[in-house]
């Protein structure tokens, strides 16, 4: 009897994960170049640091990018998002054609290069 019961319950039965084909993003993330970076004046840039850049340009394409947030940051929000934000880091962001800065200093991703 416990066969018979048994014999409709195969572990095999249920299917395995299959590896899924990889997903079409919007777009993929890339970092600054140091020929990118050393484009922009130095008056911009001013003592920005590539590193830094890059980590702060990263979450702030992880927030619009992969978390589908279209709304414009504010610094604050920023900050609450632990974004460490530096004027020249945005300034250099901007000069880069990588996001758009209102007067307000509100950020939205620019997407024209996605």
């Amino acid at each position: 009897m416990k066969s018979e019961i048994l014999a409709g319950v195969d572990p095999c039965e249920k299917p395995c994960a299959e590896p899924q084909a990889p997903q079409q993003e919007e777009a993929e993330f890339e970092p600054i170049t140091e020929e990118m970076f050393t484009s922009v004046p130095k008056n911009v840039r001013q003592t920005v640091k590539l590193a830094s850049l890059n980590t702060l340009y990263k979450k702030l394409f992880d927030h619009f990018i992969k978390n589908n947030n279209s709304a414009v940051l504010t610094v604050m929000q920023m900050m609450k998002l632990d974004m460490k934000v530096i004027e020249a880091e945005l300034k250099t962001l901007k000069a880069l054609e990588l996001i758009q800065l209102d007067k307000k200093g509100r950020v939205r991703l620019s997407l024209q290069h996605s």
